[in-house]
């Protein structure tokens, strides 16, 4: 029997920096692709605004749905499998670990950048923030970032 390609996702870059990215990933694969192994080279931390998945690392397994955080590690191990669907969409906000530890080094009791969880559940009162973001594939360009952590917002195109 011929062994199929993964079904890998389309990755969009939508703003970047020194030690920072933010991209959309689009993933096409559904409950007949077999979930392979990734490795997270930044630390990142992914929106998901639309689909459902099963995200699986040294941390746990979590079923991310819209609203959801993932988290991931640096140099972290990863699966992700859709047996709930096909497709999902995240935005990804990556760093890399020295911008992230100078981020995160004025919290109080964070102690080091890896984190404790594989995900973020979907929190009511930051919904409404998703649906902004769901324009990102109509519009080129529409996350303008000032830098890691200054926050984003978005750029309306006129048609």
């Amino acid at each position: 029997m011929p062994q199929c390609a993964p079904a890998v996702p389309t990755l969009r870059p939508l703003a970047s920096g020194p030690g920072w990215r933010v991209t959309e990933v689009t993933c096409h694969a559904g409950p007949q692709d077999r979930p392979y192994e990734e490795r997270h080279d930044w630390v990142s931390i992914a929106a998901v605004l639309d689909g459902r998945f099963t995200y699986r690392s040294a941390r746990g397994r979590a079923l991310m749905a819209p609203g959801s955080f993932l988290l991931g590690s640096v140099g972290q191990c990863f699966e992700c499998g859709h047996d709930h669907g096909s497709g999902d969409r995240c935005v990804a906000f990556q760093f890399e670990p020295a911008v992230f530890e100078d981020i995160v080094s004025g919290l109080r009791g964070v102690r080091d950048i890896a984190f404790r969880a594989a995900r973020l559940p979907p929190f009511g009162p930051m919904l409404p923030l998703f649906p902004p973001a769901r324009g990102t594939e109509r519009t080129a360009g529409s996350a303008l970032c000032r830098g890691p952590g200054a926050g984003c917002r978005r750029r309306v195109r006129s048609s």
